[in-house]
């Protein structure tokens, strides 16, 4: 009886260790913080709002919850553009990652908010590291609402770097996760982020059938978006719609979408950047070849482009689509103005340094990645053998009690 005893404790400890292995704890997570009402506050800009929230999840004495309001005065810093701030409220979060039981999921978090902040302040290479670290610990806790975010950054970095070509394999990635997703509160966003990506490869090889991809999926978030009254997604599902119509030279139409999404983007409480969908309205009505009509919406993007954005990327391409729109409008003294701008801050969003050192992060997390997969095949050897182990055991038990029994 001793020796069954024995048998029994081993065989539950070492599947407790395979539990263990293959999961990580729920109380990682906030449960008193709601993902929805975070975004709502963010986009509000409302501070007293925002730092009552922080306060209240710092009193709840929950660890998870106090990383929880660290992350969201960082993402409130960075939306205000505070970024020294924002960046010592990164480095207080770096600390947690080091004290919390749930390190994978802190690490991640962390990667994440620190990605954010590289995105705001145009560091390209740490934006890489940052978006590939993220990655990396959420696939190893198998999270895929961090998982997708994390490509995001990824897609968003290749894209600005006219490196596109390498973004198919991450929307793919992210596709399969959408699809397996049951959550409500995120199908309008994780759809609609699928429909402008089906939208930009339709850009890049002009096969229609992915088109009707984005437009299927642009449904489901429309569905779930209205269901919800989310303004903000709204306006994404019809902005995919415009893009639909143009593609397919239905330009009234497209005007129409475009005019729904502005409409819808004016409830969204807080956002004050509509420059791209000014600049989608200028394009619609410049293949009308109304052209006081495009330069005027032209020039309402730039206006909001250049006062709130500021020298980014996305104002730096603007600018260059301007260039054409302006002198294929035949005002070639707007077209050469909106040209030495455009000259004058190009050489301060990118340099061929920050590609090079880009790609070799991405090889960094390849590599890592087929490390991490040569793991986890040894790990899965390891726990067929204490499976079987655990059975010879037990076997050898209940030979021995029949043995010693007359």
């Amino acid at each position: 009886m001793k020796l069954t005893g024995t048998v029994c404790r081993i065989a539950f400890l070492i599947l407790l260790c395979i539990t263990q292995t293959v999961s990580y704890s729920q109380d990682c997570q906030c449960a008193q913080s709601d993902p929805k009402q975070i975004r709502a506050l963010i986009n509000s800009k409302d501070s007293v709002s925002i730092f009552g929230e922080i306060s209240r999840l710092q009193k709840t004495g929950n660890r998870a919850c106090a990383v929880e309001a660290l992350i969201l005065e960082a993402t409130y810093c960075i939306s205000q553009k505070k970024l020294p701030r924002a960046l010592e409220l990164i480095q207080a979060l770096e600390k947690k990652t080091k004290e919390t039981e749930c390190k994978d999921y802190t690490l991640a978090r962390y990667y994440l908010t620190y990605a954010h902040y590289c995105k705001v302040a145009q560091d390209y290479e740490n934006l890489s590291k940052n978006a590939f670290g993220a990655l990396q610990s959420a696939e190893t806790i198998k999270d895929p609402k961090l998982q997708l975010k994390a490509i995001t950054f990824i897609v968003f970095l290749f894209t600005r770097q006219d490196q596109e070509e390498k973004n198919w394999e991450y929307v793919k990635k992210a596709e399969a996760i959408t699809l397996k997703n049951n959550d409500e509160n995120s199908t309008a966003e994780w759809y609609n982020w699928l429909a402008f990506e089906y939208e930009r490869k339709y850009t890049l090889t002009e096969r229609i059938t992915l088109m009707d991809t984005s437009i299927a999926y642009a449904n489901i978030a429309k569905a779930a978006a209205f269901k919800q009254q989310d303004f903000e997604e709204i306006t994404r599902v019809y902005r995919v719609y415009e893009a639909n119509a143009y593609h397919r030279g239905h330009l009234n139409d497209a005007v129409t979408y475009i005019d729904s999404a502005i409409y819808f983007f004016r409830k969204i409480p807080g956002l004050t950047n509509p420059a791209s969908l000014y600049f989608s309205k200028a394009w619609d009505y410049m293949d009308l070849k109304q052209f006081k009509e495009a330069e005027r919406w032209q020039d309402t993007a730039l206006y909001y482009a250049e006062t709130i954005e500021g020298r980014t990327p996305a104002t730096l391409s603007m600018l260059g689509e301007a260039v054409k729109l302006y002198e294929a409008s035949g005002n070639l003294p707007k077209a050469l103005s909106t040209f030495k701008k455009f000259e004058h801050i190009k050489d301060s969003v990118f340099t061929m340094q920050r590609l090079e050192k880009i790609n070799e992060l991405e090889q960094q997390y390849n590599k890592a990645k087929n490390e991490k997969t040569i793991r986890e095949l040894a790990q899965q050897k390891r726990i067929y053998l204490l499976l079987a182990l655990t059975g010879l055991l037990a076997l050898t038990g209940l030979v021995f009690l029949s043995g010693s029994n007359p």
